[in-house]
């Protein structure tokens, strides 16, 4: 029997938060095998807010918004809507594919059976950076739309003059940029001056003290190309809370790589898998080599739970009490894990704790299907996809800087 996820339907704002979360289970940086993402996400978020790691271009921000304001003015239905919508953006995908827009297309390997639609991957950012006004899931806003033509008719007859404008019909941000003329047949990946700067503006007014901010102000530089942003050449230049936050995070992403590493290891052996433990193996032994011995043992936890703790996700004790053991185990020691009995009771005991009957270390059907590698991408924080985000709006306003160069001549 397949297994089911379930969950209480409170409210919109939750159905999307659990959307999110199942939608990042096959993406390597975030398969969660120990359940470390509340800590991730609460340091990406604050980093990066609006961003996910299964965005892949920055004018999808304004593709959403102009597919959905002509539905709005073609007056398409609520029971529509959905359906319109997903012929809108297979039509987009399809043109951005014939316009030889491949890098970045979303949906390009899955084509038309693709499940997940980029207005749903970029809603919440849609949402986070101001351009998308109207508050609520996607089922809302479909659900909503005949109530919103209705009200709309209604300011129209309205020209006294008097009445104030309702709200509750913008649902877009007032100054977004008109679609480019063939729109969407004559679509690219580009980015315009104009939608560059409504970026930067919206950015900065919604998260200002984010590192997002800062590095879109900043977008006018090149944007480095380092795998992380640990690596960053301007991090000295970071405000002290984007250089605390960051610190963290590193210390989090090597110290539990880890704890993934092991749970490989220990899984291959149980399986069977000889060739591929003896990789896991090497792979722990590389990364007990690479630890700096004197920072791991110096690192305090207690800053890492005051940067991440209440801060918008959920981070258990039972969560905190695993990091903690962990930590304990590589000090005590020396990151020599392999053999180490009491961290591998701690890797199977949180497995056990996360998935229950579910868990690889009991549960022989589990174990059988499990591939040999789970987990084993290094926590970035998404840093690779905010930095192609942030490469179109350097190229976007590096054009409207030429152009007014252009004018001025």
């Amino acid at each position: 029997m397949p297994s089911e996820l379930s969950w209480i339907d409170y409210d919109s704002e939750q159905r999307d938060r659990v959307r999110r979360i199942l939608s990042m289970v096959n993406e390597r940086e975030t398969r969660d095998e120990l359940g470390l993402g509340g800590i991730r996400d609460s340091i990406a978020d604050q980093l990066f807010p609006g961003t996910s790691t299964i965005q892949t271009r920055l004018r999808y921000f304004f593709f959403i918004p102009w597919m959905y304001r002509d539905l709005e003015l073609q007056q398409i239905p609520s029971r529509r809507m959905a359906k319109v919508a997903r012929e809108y953006e297979m039509q987009l995908m399809d043109a951005l594919m014939a316009n030889d827009e491949k890098d970045g297309v979303f949906g390009r390997e899955a084509g038309h059976a693709l499940k997940r639609l980029a207005s749903s991957v970029y809603w919440a950012g849609l949402g986070s950076w101001g351009l998308r006004r109207f508050t609520g899931s996607q089922e809302d806003y479909f659900a909503s739309v005949d109530g919103l033509h209705r009200r709309r008719r209604h300011e129209r007859r309205r020209d006294d003059g008097e009445r104030e404008h309702d709200p509750t019909t913008e649902t877009w941000h007032p100054d977004l940029p008109p679609p480019p003329n063939g729109f969407p047949d004559e679509a690219t990946l580009s980015l315009a001056p104009a939608e560059a700067e409504l970026v930067q503006e919206s950015i900065a007014a919604r998260h200002r003290d984010s590192l997002l901010a800062l590095l879109a102000e900043n977008a006018f530089e090149p944007i480095p190309d380092v795998e992380q942003i640990w690596l960053h050449p301007s991090l000295a230049d970071f405000t002290p809370a984007h250089r605390l936050l960051i610190t963290q995070g590193r210390l989090f992403s090597h110290v539990m790589h880890g704890a993934a590493l092991l749970y490989n290891l220990l899984l291959t052996r149980k399986a069977g898998k000889d060739s591929l433990a003896e990789i896991h193996a090497a792979s722990l032994s590389q990364w007990s080599d690479e630890l700096d011995p004197a920072e791991i043992r110096s690192w305090q936890l207690d800053g890492l739970w005051r940067c991440t703790v209440d801060n918008g996700h959920s981070i258990t004790r039972r969560t905190i009490g695993f990091v903690e053991g962990w930590l304990d185990r590589v000090v005590a020691t020396g990151t020599a894990l392999d053999g180490d009995e009491p961290a591998a009771r701690l890797i199977e005991k949180r497995e056990l704790a996360l998935k229950g009957g579910r868990a690889r270390f009991v549960n022989r059907r589990a174990l059988d299907q499990y591939s040999g590698r789970a987990g084993l991408g290094r926590l970035g924080y998404r840093w690779s996809g905010t930095r192609a985000l942030l490469l179109d709006l350097h190229d976007g306003l590096r054009d409207g800087l030429h152009d007014g160069l252009r004018s001025d001549s």
